[in-house]
């Protein structure tokens, strides 16, 4: 599909963030057009972990020389557990297709979008890696009341196409 009238164009970036000083834990990258100036956060690989009373945090990043700034290492991604919640046992088998997907509309390709239910299963799950510096990714951020709640969840960062179902597109 065609825009008729388009104002302005798109600037879309494929690469790596690197870092120019050796292994680093985090790198801010930027991409800057005229006066525009898009900035998206890298981490190395985190994974989620959970604590005593069902408390969750961020492991300490991995170092790393270089990261592709890629969706699938944005927020994002799909529950496959999430989608039988709530699902009476005694009504469903693990053949039948699930009652819903339950994923983040913004980003399906990417990680860490789920439902807060059973939270042991989190544990070690790898965090996204790459995040908007203006709002940052907290492990209790990650986790959502229900499917629809994926308004409140963090905004999903990179400098690539979106694929045509992302929303907004």
């Amino acid at each position: 599909l065609f825009a008729a009238l388009k104002p302005s164009t798109d600037v879309l970036v494929r690469g790596e963030a690197w870092s120019a000083r050796g292994p680093a834990r985090m790198v801010d990258t930027q991409v800057e057009v005229g006066p525009l100036r898009e900035t998206v956060r890298a981490w190395r690989q985190r994974t989620i972990l959970v604590e005593s009373g069902d408390r969750l945090r961020l492991s300490e990043p991995e170092t790393f020389e270089s990261l592709p700034l890629i969706w699938d290492h944005a927020y994002g991604g799909r529950d496959s557990h999430g989608e039988n919640w709530g699902r009476p046992a005694t009504t469903w088998r693990r053949d039948e297709p699930p009652q819903g997907v339950v994923v983040y509309p913004r980003n399906p390709a990417g990680r860490g979008f789920f439902l807060d239910a059973a939270r042991e299963r989190l544990h070690g799950t790898m965090a996204p890696n790459l995040e908007d510096p203006t709002g940052p990714i907290t492990a209790e951020r990650l986790l959502a009341a229900d499917p629809l709640d994926w308004l409140d969840r963090p905004v999903a960062a990179c400098y690539e196409p979106v694929d045509w179902w992302a929303v907004p597109r």
